[in-house]
């Protein structure tokens, strides 16, 4: 049973980013959505309500504002992930696409061992709960076109072109 869910918003080049942590580690970060809406969707995940506590997020705010401002690093925090056994396998394949790179959403499909599941891969990535650190904005469509991305295309350029990809 969760005991205890944290939650904290600060502002970032792209926008207002909210994180949420559980006594496991980093469990969400909404991008491009109100506190309020972030705070609701919570409640509904872990029926249990948040309480805002900054200090409980200091490092990795501090890493993820480096990140944003263009420093290149490896994030290495503890995560609490809820999805299937699928969108996990999915996320632990785009835990291994290095910084300044992209692969398509087909070739994490075949990496899987899914050859015909790129849609299925995309699907996985718009439920990515840890935008950023799972870096599903380094997964692009095989036309080399961008694909989708939950925070907006727009948003999914910029983290792009922080790691010189664009």
């Amino acid at each position: 049973m969760l005991v205890r869910l944290l939650y904290t918003s600060f502002n970032s080049p792209i926008g207002k980013i909210h994180l949420a942590l559980t006594e496991k580690g980093l469990c969400e970060i909404g991008i491009r959505e109100s506190e309020k809406r972030f705070i609701e969707s919570l409640q509904m995940t872990y029926n249990i309500k948040p309480v805002k506590n900054a200090a409980a997020f200091k490092d990795i705010v501090k890493l993820l504002e480096r990140y944003l401002n263009g420093e290149r690093l490896k994030i290495d925090i503890p995560f609490d992930l809820k999805g299937t056994s699928f969108e996990k396998k999915v996320w632990k394949a785009l835990l291994r696409i290095p910084y300044g790179r992209t692969k398509s959403y087909g070739e994490i499909a075949k990496e899987i061992g899914l050859p015909n599941g790129a849609r299925a891969v995309g699907n996985a990535c718009g439920k990515n709960p840890i935008p950023i650190i799972i870096p599903c904005h380094r997964v692009i469509a095989g036309n080399d076109g961008l694909g989708g991305y939950t925070g907006g295309i727009g948003i999914k350029k910029r983290l792009l072109r922080i790691e010189c990809v664009l």
